[in-house]
């Protein structure tokens, strides 16, 4: 099958380091690799460009939506939908309504919207003009709510390469707990929590070992405020990365990271300032990473219990005493997630199988 994944660029792209972007290469490596052809198609670039990413998959990125629209039509099996402004969707509506017969369209819902009228804008479009082919949702929430209307919904949990997945004897010990802070330099994340607690530690309790591994977004001066600061101490270990630059090289060091850590620490404020499933939660419990975070939309359920969150986790010493009780656990909570993760299957390999099998009931 020829298959294509649509939407705004900047919103996927096959050098980007985040969650969405780990998504659609892992589900495009996984299909080109069961003999489908596959191609990322942006619009919204300053400039027309063709690349060649990594696997041989095309990138064609447009700087109008209709020369976009002239290089999908009629020459896809499937379209995969990640993301469409508001003012592109009924333009879109129209071309999905003209291709119909040619082309399954599908999209992917990834976000819970904290606004009660965000969220029903971004549904709107596959409510009023259904979608031909499936709503893939990568959280129980999204797809409990889009199954309440859409019969053609499906739950497609993020996916998670698996050379990540590891048995509790095969996870290393260390004399000391390491605890670590991984993702964007974000307050939306929690990352200044994170520093404020890596900091009370130090003093504490100096025989835990604190890490962030992170990266900052250059046009986004608070971000970029963040990483001066840390550069600029030495009492927590900073690993900084870039946000552009993926490469194999880069979701190996992750695995490695996520291997050599106790305790993922992810203090998110809210979920809309990530993928409704965090594709870190889920390589966390894959390396088998005891996790500290708030009991925010499905977490509770996909984690497979609430007890290591708290609604707050803005005191240190609260957290303290949390981490520390989770630190005597360890052995047995390594065991539940090994069977959480067993449970659950999300490897990269039967999700792929999963979309595969959807893919091709047409």
């Amino acid at each position: 099958m020829k298959i294509a994944f649509f939407g705004k660029y900047g919103s996927f792209g096959h050098y980007n380091i985040g969650g969405t972007d780990s998504i659609v290469r892992r589900l495009s490596y996984g299909l080109v690799s069961k003999g489908h052809e596959v191609n990322f198609i942006t619009f919204g670039a300053q400039n027309k460009e063709d690349l060649l990413g990594e696997n041989g998959i095309p990138v064609s990125n447009f700087k109008f939506l209709n020369d976009a629209f002239k290089a999908i039509a009629g020459r896809y099996d499937h379209i995969i939908t990640i993301y469409l402004p508001a003012k592109y969707r009924l333009p879109y509506l129209i071309f999905r309504w003209n291709k119909r017969k040619s082309t399954r369209f599908h999209y992917i819902f990834q976000a819970w919207p904290e606004s009660s009228f965000k969220r029903q804008l971004m549904f709107a479009e596959s409510r009023l003009a259904p979608y031909n082919g499936f709503l893939l949702c990568i959280s129980p929430r999204l797809y409990r709510h889009v199954s309440r209307w859409a019969k053609n919904s499906v739950l497609l949990l993020p996916p998670v390469p698996k050379n990540y997945f590891i048995t509790p004897e095969k996870k290393p010990k260390s004399g000391r707990l390491r605890l670590t802070y991984m993702g964007r330099l974000d307050p939306g994340k929690g990352v200044s929590v994170a520093i404020r607690l890596f900091r009370y530690l130090a003093k504490e309790a100096p025989e835990i070992q604190t890490r962030i591994c992170g990266y900052p977004w250059k046009h986004n001066t608070e971000t970029m405020r963040l990483h001066e600061k840390l550069i600029n101490q030495d009492t927590i270990i900073y690993e900084p990365t870039t946000y552009e630059g993926y490469s194999q090289a880069v979701d190996n060091n992750v695995g490695h990271v996520l291997r050599e850590t106790d305790i993922l620490f992810l203090p998110y404020d809210k979920l809309s300032s990530t993928i409704d499933m965090p594709l870190l939660l889920l390589e966390g419990m894959s390396q088998l990473c005891a996790v500290v975070t708030r009991p925010l939309g499905d977490l509770p359920e996909i984690y497979g219990t609430d007890q290591w969150m708290l609604q707050d986790l803005s005191n240190p010493e609260v957290c303290f005493r949390l981490i520390r009780r989770l630190a005597e656990r360890l052995d047995e909570e390594r065991d539940r997630l090994y069977n959480q993760c067993e449970k659950l299957k999300f490897r990269t390999n039967e999700i792929v199988q999963e979309l595969d099998s959807l893919l091709r009931e047409f």
